[in-house]
């Protein structure tokens, strides 16, 4: 029996991003429905959610719930982050 490989992406309910943050203003995100696992890569970065304001550096990991609003910029130069997604159990 033959086995060959069928390209395809399975993401089993979460999805990993990178992303690199630089001086424009903070946009609000929302995920509804999905958890976000935000983690510092490179730079330093200002993570708010719910009024609260958080300084996240290289090795720091934040969860916002699904639904929070949130914004996140960089602090003092470039900063790269990378973010996960997962589905709430609470949907």
């Amino acid at each position: 029996m033959a086995v060959t490989a069928v390209p395809h992406a399975v993401s089993f309910g979460s999805v990993l991003t990178f992303e690199d943050l630089d001086a424009d203003a903070p946009q609000p995100r929302m995920r509804t429905g999905e958890q976000t696992l935000l983690r510092v890569v490179a730079g330093s970065v200002g993570l708010c959610v719910s009024g609260v304001v958080r300084l996240l550096t290289p090795g720091d990991e934040a969860i916002i719930e699904a639904g929070e609003t949130h914004t996140v910029e960089s602090v003092g130069g470039p900063a790269r982050i990378l973010t996960g997604f997962r589905y709430s159990a609470a949907r």
